[in-house]
């Protein structure tokens, strides 16, 4: 009888806590929606205000880029590069545009403002493949200024530096040999001429180099 009693009250228990649980369920589901429809009623509209942020700034991105090679095109004039220089000194073609600066007070003699414009194409362009177009011209203004030992040391760094094009590597080596030609170095020249096979250079631009310093020229 005990047993009866036993199986009777678990048949009359079970489907209680049954129900029990069967009604908690919904309950418990909608609180889940709850949770879920606020969560989604703040973060709908802050999705939509981010991705109207990106599209505005994408197209003042655009637009100002624009602008930028509008503006990149009027570089005929000395001022013109530097009205530009000064509009976008934080962008890439700023740099550019030094070095368009730099060579042109390099040729009108202003060494000093050309060694300040290199520098600062030399900084704007430090990880592009340019950055050795700026250093060779920094070196030909330290030249220019009198700082000789200055100019040569920029040059051999880029003639021996394994991350510049064999055509930049090229140009210092020619520039180099220049200034010791034009200061009648000639013990640095030879010495130089000795150890240019181990500077992978172009043949061509060997050549050229060789050619340059033929001892005729030298002293004339």
């Amino acid at each position: 009888m005990n047993g009866g009693d036993d199986d009777g009250g678990n048949k009359a228990f079970m489907p209680t806590n049954l129900e029990g649980e069967a009604l908690l369920l919904p309950d418990r589901t909608w609180l889940r929606l709850q949770i879920l429809g606020r969560s989604l009623l703040f973060a709908v509209p802050l999705i939509i205000v981010l991705l109207l942020l990106f599209f505005f700034w994408r197209l003042h991105d655009s637009h100002r880029s624009a602008n930028m090679q509008k503006a990149y095109g009027q570089l005929a004039t000395r001022e013109g590069r530097i009205n530009f220089i000064a509009k976008y000194e934080k962008y890439r073609l700023a740099g550019f545009a030094a070095l368009l600066l730099g060579d042109d007070y390099l040729a009108s003699g202003d060494y000093k403002l050309a060694q300040l414009e290199y520098e600062r194409a030399a900084k704007i362009l430090k990880s592009t493949i340019a950055l050795p177009r700026a250093e060779i011209g920094r070196a030909m203004a330290n030249y220019g200024l009198g700082n000789f030992e200055e100019a040569e040391k920029i040059l051999n760094l880029v003639i021996r530096s394994g991350d510049c094009d064999k055509i930049y590597r090229g140009k210092a080596a020619c520039v180099l040999v220049g200034m010791l030609k034009d200061r009648r170095d000639l013990e640095n020249l030879d010495q130089f001429l000795e150890n240019i096979s181990t500077f992978n250079l172009s043949p061509k631009s060997v050549e050229l180099i060789r050619s340059m310093a033929h001892r005729n020229d030298v002293g004339k």
